[in-house]
This record gives structure tokens, C-alpha cells and sequence, in this order.
């Protein structure tokens, strides 16, 4: 028997969850009953959030943690501590607004004006052109003793025909003609735009730490983890795991927005003293000439593009110093671990403002990789579109194709990650999500890699709470609890068989951050992801600083992959130049999609072209192909292959075989219900049925298991057509409703419950010698349980809605019911008098219960395969 298989099939498997639980001041009963309920629903671990509590750091949060740390005690559970008192991490719980002034966020600012020559003796008044605008309907700037001009620098407005109307040329420090406050320049001919960069402390948010200084962050360690360490040191590396930080930013630009990338006009870069000497390092005691360039182009396009990625590479390596790394020391310093996320949404990792400048960079202090998925963004059947979320417009490319695959790749590609990539998941999307939009959520990530979750969230304030639903338990109201408990047993396990085997990508594909702050044209990395995807060539996305060839293979933390895959760029980094031109010269494959840069080694393909070129790389292969089919695949000396599929499509199935590079005996461990069974592997080829939004998870073995063989392939069909008694639950006993032969589901407005359906399925439905027998639900919403005959059958709380009457299926007249519990929309809908925004993201009600007639399927043995 296989260590892991065993573990799960005893109950003995790890914990890989983490829940929210957000805290506001409740009582202690409350408290108590909120991890008796998480603890319930099969889970370990829990991360605390204040959203936001009254008393953080205070003796209200003090005595919250002590009782929440007893219950944990008493459980053998983990505590997790999100390290704010609200997110996103940075205001240190309001300390960074009381701390000097140079500890506050700093930006390096630039304002401009344009004058033609040749003109003698121009005086320009640079008290007025260094400081921040004074905005009428804005709160005025505040005066910083160090706000201060850093440089005055002019260049030369090209206007050549194919430049942008900023192109500039010919730049110059002009600091040292300063007078008394004014700049006394005799001006050349031609026009002349002069840039004033200041340094101050107004800007988008103050009140938050400074990624990029040291000292700044250390605020939030003396401010947040060191009172928790004072109160709590024995507890460090016992009970209390570590800390989390939510969402940090750089937040340079009005508004916190997304997209933020080197370059954009009149956008403020951040600062910092340290970042001043990193430039003086680069580019000399001179480097404000280069400055022009990072608010529009200034020379070549290389010219621009190297300077954007000097400045930008030594901005996102003090995030990682100053701040993931500095935490992260901490926290292992101290006995704890470090996790977390940053804002990744829509590929805003390699931006400024709501993120940190760089996906692998931000986290790199962190113990385990992390992402987020709320609000829609990984959304049922919306791998490749653009759809409606939270925030706006959601790139499903981007969310379905590379969000988890980012996740994954650093948790290989950092050791002390040890493979653990954790995601804050299912939370914001409204209260019509339910158990079997969470479970694709799930099985999506599983397949990607992701083996931690933090669901989002139980929110301990009484319900109705409209903030970001839904949240699981909610004081008891949630009807869909047990089916969650059932789920988050489910991502255990599944959780623990992938974790123990080692991840294998055949390919590499380049992470996109420094083509996109070159200013010229660039591919987005989910194109290629998405053919790579599409085609069951798994890969992991590296940034270029992790680039080395060992023995002529590209390797990274053991990690061999045969072939390196760069999205389009007219614009290539220092570094993954450098590998392109050390892999030509020992014939190391390196394929540019689409277009590739100048003098540049590497082969340009079209992307359609990917598949075709690496499908020999790839160890698996389905046949039929389909597009939809995403496979995680590992490898673990002593115990073999495992291969965990999952078709995203919400129509279509498949039914072929998974042809794999493996040699054993094959098994089908099937988490959900904790059961293994037999699997035929025929030269290397397994067979695989997957009904849309199902998942399945195969193990391939010198060892021997103690399994039971699969059902057979059912061969006949009986339709329930006929009259159907329903009935209604709320609260307390079911009330009759209808009696009717058409299923078309229950849109009762203001109603969440349990619907029973009862129906007498007549003697004679099926042959007398059916041995198997089968029940199929084909449109649920959302769980269902079963009986047969007054002996339950079993349960369901995603697709496929399947269940073997075989055992309780007695000659002639057999009696079914089927209970299905809706999700909790309409409920609250009721409570909050239709006033919550997050009923649902997107306005769709698709009305509960069964919306299809049931099919009995079933064979007889002698039929058996």
C-alpha cells in the first residue's frame, strides 16, 4: 500500500486549508462556536483577519486570540495571523501615519514644461516646477521638511516623422545652474522639453509603508509581529504558523490602479534613499540624465527599454530585500512561516500601484507561493474570455490560463517553498456560489499545481454580512455547510496525494515583466500558455534571473525542462539575452512566439505552431484530442506516477485515453468519496471518461493495492418520466408543493431550502436481471442527497450527480427521493430586502433544484468489462 493512498484512506492525510475567519469584536461564545465549526468541516487551520476589529493590538484582540488559540489547543489546529488591521498590508495598523515623515511612502515626481530657442538667459522658476500641483477640488499637498528637487534635466523634443510626439533626444543635467531658486539656462535651438524631478511624501497613499526602503517596513514588524511575539512567543512554531500579508502594493499612482507599467505619463514612480544609491550604482553620479525615459522615450527604443529595465529591476529587487525578505527573515527567525499574496489581477504583477513590479520578486521571502481568485475572476466555462468581475472587465486567458500557473512555477522554482503554493480562493463571487462552482474552482487549481487554500471566508459577525460573500457556516444559517465540510475533505486529500509527488513540465515559458516595461511591442504569456494548455504541455513560467543551463538543460531547483518558450518581444532583458545566446551555442531549443528581437538568439515561431513543435517534449497524451482537459502530473520515487485530470468544459465530454510514459498497475483514487479502485493500463494507455466539470485522479505503480474494481459501462437507459411529488424545506418540516412530471427547477423568489422530490418508479422499468444499477441527475443546483427505498444511497455536491441503487434497488415497485439543497441567494435576498450587492456578480439566477428528468442507467454482469 502507498504511503499516501494509506494516510487518506485511514483519515490521516495533512491539512492544506486555511480559511479566513474574520473577527470584529465578537463575544467569546461566538468565537467558540466559529472554529467548533471550522474545525467540523474538516479543516486544521484557520488565518485571522481583522475586518477591521475595533481593538487591534488592543486587549479586546488580545483576549480574542487567546480564546480562539484555546480552541486551537484543544483541537490540534493551526492559527494563522493576517498582519494588518485591515488590507491591504502596509498602514501597520495606523502606525505609519504617526512615524517620521521620512519613513512615510516617497515618490519620485516629475513635472514638466516645454521652451523653444535659441533663447539667452531663460529664467525658470523651479520652486513652482519642483513641488506638487495644488488641486482645487483635491486636499492640498502637505509640506515634508525632506520633500526636494532632485535633478532639472532638458532634452531635446525630436518631432521626427514615426517618433511620438514625447520622443526626446540630446538630454542634459542642468541642477547646476540653479539661482537662487531659479534656473538661468541659455536655451539651443531648436524645442526643448525641461523635466523637474522632485522627491516628496504627497502622493497616493502616505499612510502606508514604503516597499522599496527598509526601515519604512520595518515598522510593520515592530508595529504588528513583535507585539504578537511578545505576547505569544511560546506559541511561535507550535500553535501559531505564521503570518500573512494581503495584497501589499507599491501605490504610486491615484487611485491604487491596475496596469500601472513603467512609462505612463505622469504617473509617480516610487522612492526611496536606497533607490536613489542603487541608481547612483548603475548609471553613475549622472544618472538623473536617464530619467526622461521612464515618462516616455528618450533615443532608441533599446535606449528607452534598457533604462526602464534598470530602474525597474532595481526597484523590484528592493521590494524583495526590503520588504518579502526582510518579513520572511523574521518570521523564520522566529520559529513562524510567511505567506501571502500581492495583486495579480489581469497581469498587474509585473505593474506599479495595486502591485509590487514583479510576480517572483514580491514573494520571494515567503515560505510558500500565493495567489488570489475572488470576485469571478476564475469563472465556470471562462477560460477564454473576457468576462464581467468585481473589479471589471476579467481576462480569461489570463485567470483560467496563467493565475495558477504563476502560483505553482515559484513554488518549484524557490527551495524553501518546498513545492507549497497556497490561494486565497471563492470569496467575493456573491451567494449563488455554491459547492459546485467552488469544487471547479478547486479542481482548476489542483491542476495547476496549487496545493494550499485559504477559502474565503467565515465572517463571525452576525448574518446577514454583505461584506465580499459568501461565507461558510454564518452562525449557523448556511445550508450548504455539510456539502462545504465535504468539499474542503475533498481538496485535502487530493491536496496530499499531488503534494507527494514532485511536479514534471517538459517546457519553460518566460515570464513577460520586462518586455512589458520595455515600452515596445510584447505578447502577453497566456497566449502561450493557452496553446500549451490546450494541448496537455505542462509547464512552469520562470523569471529570467533563474535562467541557467546545467549539462546543456535548462535547470532550476533540480528542475529540468527541454525546451524554453518566449511570448513575442521586440525587447529581450540582459539576462534571458545572455541564456539565449549560451543555449544557441549548445543547441539548448528556445522558441520566440509570433516575433522576436534584433540580434537575438532563439528560433521565431508562429504560436499556433507551439503544440506541434514541443508535442514530443510532453509524457502524456489524449486521444481524442480536447482542449479542455487539464492534467497535473508528478512523479515519487518508491510510489510512481500520478496524473490528476479535470475537464474545465461545461458541455462537452471526453472519452479516449490518456497515453503515459509510465510502466505498473494502474489505480483510480477517487477523493471525494475516499475510495480506490482498479484501472486498466494496456501499453501505457489508461481509459478515461470525464463528464463536463469532472475530475479524476490516477496513480501508476510497481505497487500493490487493495482495491475494488469499477463499476461496468452501463448499457441500457430507463427515463423517470412520470409525476413527481416536491416538497419544500425552509425551516423545520417540508411542505407539500407540487405533483407534477415536468422538472424545470424552483424560482422561488425569496426562498433558499431543500427540495424533496419523491417519485414511484414502477415495476418492470428495468430488465429483471439489471445487476448494476445506476442513477444519473443531469441539471442540479445545487446538492443532492438520495434514498432508495428508504436506505440512503449516498450524496453529491457537484457534477456528475451519480449514484449506484444497486444494493437498495429491490424487485418490482422501488420508491426514490432525492433531496436538493439550493445556495443561500434568495435567503439573503429575503434578509437584506434584495439590497446586497453580491446576491449575485453576475445577475444570473438559475433557479434550484432538478431542471431535467432522471435517467437510470445499468447493465447485467455478464456485460461487465
Amino acid at each position: 500500500m502507498l504511503k499516501t493512498i494509506n494516510e487518506c484512506l485511514n483519515g490521516m492525510e495533512e491539512n492544506y486549508i486555511l480559511p479566513f475567519l474574520w473577527l470584529h469584536g465578537e463575544d467569546e461564545a461566538t468565537l467558540r462556536s466559529y472554529m467548533t465549526a471550522i474545525h467540523e468541516a474538516n479543516i486544521r487551520a484557520v488565518c485571522l483577519e481583522s475586518r477591521p476589529h475595533p481593538d487591534f493590538l488592543g486587549p479586546k484582540w488580545w483576549q480574542d486570540l487567546d480564546i480562539i488559540l484555546d480552541e486551537a489547543k484543544k483541537r490540534n489546529m493551526k492559527v494563522w495571523i493576517l498582519d494588518d488591521q485591515h488590507y491591504p498590508t502596509g498602514a501597520a495598523a495606523g502606525a505609519v501615519k504617526t512615524a517620521p515623515a521620512e519613513l512615510h511612502k516617497q515618490y519620485l515626481a516629475c513635472n514638466r514644461t516645454d521652451i523653444f530657442g535659441p533663447q539667452r538667459r531663460v529664467r525658470l522658476d523651479i520652486g513652482k516646477l519642483a513641488s506638487t500641483p495644488q488641486n482645487p477640488i483635491a486636499p492640498q499637498p502637505l509640506d515634508y521638511d525632506d520633500d526636494c528637487l532632485l535633478a532639472i534635466v532638458a532634452a531635446r523634443l525630436d518631432g521626427g516623422i514615426g517618433n511620438g510626439p514625447d520622443h526626446v533626444e540630446e538630454a542634459v543635467v542642468l541642477t547646476g545652474k540653479i539661482e537662487e531658486g531659479y534656473l538661468i539656462w541659455d536655451v539651443p535651438a531648436g524645442m526643448w522639453r525641461v523635466f523637474a524631478f522632485y522627491v516628496t511624501h504627497n502622493g497616493a497613499s502616505p499612510d502606508s509603508i514604503n516597499l522599496v526602503a527598509p526601515d519604512s517596513c520595518k515598522i510593520l514588524l515592530d508595529t504588528v509581529y513583535e507585539a504578537h511575539y511578545a505576547r505569544y512567543a511560546d506559541e511561535f512554531g507550535k500553535t501559531i504558523a505564521g503570518f500573512f500579508s494581503d495584497e501589499p502594493f507599491l501605490g504610486n499612482p491615484s487611485g491604487n490602479a491596475l496596469g500601472c507599467i513603467v512609462g505612463k505619463t505622469r504617473m509617480p514612480l516610487p522612492w526611496s534613499k536606497e533607490m536613489e544609491t542603487a541608481l547612483k550604482e548603475l548609471w553613475g553620479e549622472n544618472y538623473p540624465v536617464n530619467l526622461p525615459a521612464l515618462w516616455g522615450e528618450m533615443g532608441t527604443a533599446e535606449e528607452t527599454a534598457d533604462i526602464r529595465n534598470t530602474f525597474m529591476n532595481a526597484l523590484t529587487d528592493l521590494v524583495k530585500k526590503s520588504f518579502s525578505e526582510q518579513i520572511g527573515n523574521w518570521c523564520r527567525d522566529h520559529g513562524v512561516e510567511y505567506i501571502g499574496h500581492i495583486i495579480e489581477d489581469n497581469n498587474a504583477s509585473e505593474g506599479l500601484g495595486a502591485s509590487v513590479g514583479h510576480y517572483f520578486r514580491g514573494l520571494w521571502g515567503q515560505d510558500m507561493a500565493g495567489i488570489d481568485d475572488i470576485g469571478a475572476q476564475i469563472t465556470v466555462g471562462g477560460a477564454n474570455v473576457e468576462h464581467i468581475s468585481i473589479a471589471g472587465s476579467g481576462d480569461g486567458e489570463f485567470y483560467h490560463h496563467v493565475l495558477g500557473k504563476l502560483g505553482s512555477s515559484l513554488a518549484h522554482i524557490d527551495p524553501k517553498k518546498k513545492d507549497r503554493c497556497v490561494c486565497e480562493c471563492f470569496g467575493a463571487y456573491g451567494w449563488t456560489e455554491g459547492t459546485q462552482t467552488m469544487k471547479y474552482i478547486a479542481d482548476h487549481l489542483l491542476a495547476d499545481g496549487v496545493n494550499h487554500f485559504v477559502p474565503h471566508a467565515f465572517s463571525a459577525k452576525a448574518f446577514p454580512d454583505f461584506d465580499c460573500p459568501p461565507h461558510f457556516y454564518a452562525g449557523g444559517e448556511d445550508i450548504l455547510f455539510p456539502a462545504f465540510g465535504k468539499l474542503m475533505a475533498y481538496m485535502n486529500r487530493t491536496a496530499h496525494i499531488l503534494s507527494a509527488y514532485q511536479h514534471t513540465a517538459p517546457v519553460a515559458v518566460l515570464y513577460h515583466a520586462e518586455a512589458a516595461w520595455s515600452g515596445q511591442r510584447w505578447m502577453k504569456m497566456q497566449k502561450c500558455a493557452r496553446i500549451l494548455r490546450e494541448h496537455q504541455i505542462d509547464f512552469d513560467i520562470l523569471p529570467s534571473e533563474v535562467l541557467v543551463l546545467k549539462d546543456k538543460i535548462l535547470t532550476v531547483n533540480g528542475r529540468q525542462y527541454k525546451a524554453l518558450v518566449i511570448p513575442g518581444c521586440e525587447y529581450l532583458g540582459e539576462k534571458a539575452a545572455a541564456f539565449c545566446k549560451k543555449a544557441k551555442a549548445v543547441d539548448f531549443p528556445v522558441y520566440f512566439s509570433d516575433f522576436a528581437p534584433k540580434n537575438v538568439q532563439g528560433t521565431t515561431v508562429g504560436l499556433l505552431d507551439l503544440a506541434d513543435i514541443l508535442a514530443d517534449m510532453t509524457d502524456v497524451t489524449l486521444t481524442p484530442f480536447h482542449t479542455d482537459i487539464r492534467i497535473y502530473r508528478g512523479i515519487k520515487k518508491g510510489e510512481g506516477h500520478v496524473y490528476f485530470l479535470f475537464n474545465e468544459s461545461t458541455w462537452s465530454s471526453f472519452e479516449g485515453r490518456l497515453k503515459v510514459k509510465a510502466d505498473g498497475k494502474c489505480y483510480r483514487y477517487d477523493p471525494m468519496e475516499n475510495r480506490i479502485f482498479r484501472r486498466k493500463l494496456a501499453g501505457g494507455s489508461i481509459p478515461v471518461r470525464l463528464n463536463p466539470m469532472e475530475s479524476a485522479l490516477f496513480i501508476v505503480t510497481d505497487a500493490e493495492i487493495e482495491a475494488t474494481e469499477e463499476l461496468p459501462e452501463m448499457t441500457g437507459t430507463a427515463l423517470l418520466n412520470g409525476k413527481w411529488t416536491i416538497s419544500l424545506k425552509e425551516n423545520g418540516e417540508f411542505v407539500p408543493y407540487e405533483v407534477t412530471e415536468r422538472l424545470d427547477g424552483i424560482m422561488k423568489d425569496g426562498w433558499s431550502g431543500t427540495i424533496c422530490y419523491e417519485y414511484q418508479i414502477p415495476g418492470g422499468t428495468l430488465p429483471g436481471d439489471a445487476d448494476y444499477i445506476m442513477l444519473k441527475l443531469p441539471q442540479v443546483r445545487e446538492t443532492a442527497e438520495v434514498w432508495c427505498n428508504g436506505k440512503y444511497v449516498g450524496n453529491a455536491i457537484a457534477a456528475p450527480f451519480c449514484f449506484e441503487l444497486t444494493h437498495a434497488w429491490k424487485k418490482g415497485k422501488n420508491l426514490l427521493r432525492i433531496e436538493v439543497t439550493s445556495t443561500m441567494e434568495q435567503k439573503v435576498k429575503a434578509a437584506s430586502g434584495g439590497k446586497d450587492w453580491f446576491i449575485s456578480m453576475q445577475k444570473v439566477w438559475y433557479g434550484y433544484g432538478m431542471s431535467d428528468i432522471p435517467v437510470l442507467e445499468y447493465c447485467k454482469k455478464e456485460e461487465k468489462v
